[in-house]
């Protein structure tokens, strides 16, 4: 379950940076509050991997497009996974992927509330963003 800082006091960078380290949990700084997460299960690292593999060999071939990729996993709450999308988007991200492993799912996001669920069967593409990306979401978990 994420934590906030028992005070849910707002940090500087500054003051963040002397905090302890909880060497248990994922601790990040996230507009001024201290967000402790416990760390993903080894499905997330290897789906990061996947996916980005995936993508750079396309990229490089293809040229970038404005795409983020989020893996889901059990810690996450709806309202900070909106959160980041909402700040992909304002930050210039055209697609966004969530990848589910639970699941076995996608989530596509053209804008921070226009979504649409793909299940295992589905395909990831890149429409206008990555032209010519396909990847089935069944192959992510293979």
């Amino acid at each position: 379950m994420r934590r906030s800082d028992p005070r849910d006091r707002l940090y500087t960078a500054e003051e963040y940076g002397r905090l302890p380290d909880y060497p248990d949990c994922r601790d990040e700084l996230v507009r001024g509050r201290r967000i402790r997460e416990p760390f993903p299960r080894p499905i997330h690292g290897h789906l990061q991997a996947r996916i980005g593999g995936l993508l750079d060999g396309f990229v490089r071939e293809h040229g970038p497009g404005y795409v983020a990729v989020e893996t889901r996993f059990t810690a996450d709450r709806p309202g900070r996974l909106a959160e980041k999308i909402a700040q992909y988007y304002a930050a210039g991200t055209r697609l966004v992927w969530v990848i589910d492993p639970r699941e076995r799912s996608a989530v596509v996001y053209r804008g921070p509330d226009a979504a649409r669920v793909l299940g295992a069967e589905g395909k990831l593409e890149g429409e206008d963003v990555i032209p010519g990306f396909r990847c089935p979401i069944r192959e992510l978990f293979d």
